[in-house]
């Protein structure tokens, strides 16, 4: 999408009270530039839309075939954070708990 078509599509989302999710698995390989990349990402984030963005560094890094990423959730305030914070505690600690066969 077009810088523009990003705002426009904010304005829907926002309006809607959606909440937005990234995959940034690519940023920085889509134009070359890292800062044209991101856009969407900072613009969401700095209209005060509460997103989700899921990071993989595989491609980045070199480790193809390996589960190295992140998940960021950008909050309206501080009992949500909390909220989510809370939930993604119960979805980590399985995965910590059972790991991969490889660790």
């Amino acid at each position: 999408l077009t810088e523009s078509q990003w705002m426009e599509l904010a304005d829907l989302m926002q309006s809607k009270r959606h909440l937005a999710f990234f995959d940034a698995a690519y940023q920085g390989y889509a134009t070359g530039d890292l800062d044209a990349d991101s856009f969407s990402l900072r613009h969401f984030v700095s209209r005060g839309i509460s997103c989700c963005v899921a990071q993989s560094y595989a491609k980045n890094f070199g480790l193809y075939a390996e589960r190295v990423g992140c998940v960021h959730v950008m909050c309206a305030n501080g009992s949500e954070a909390q909220a989510v914070k809370s939930q993604l505690r119960a979805i980590a600690r399985p995965l910590y708990s059972s790991p991969l066969l490889h660790g």
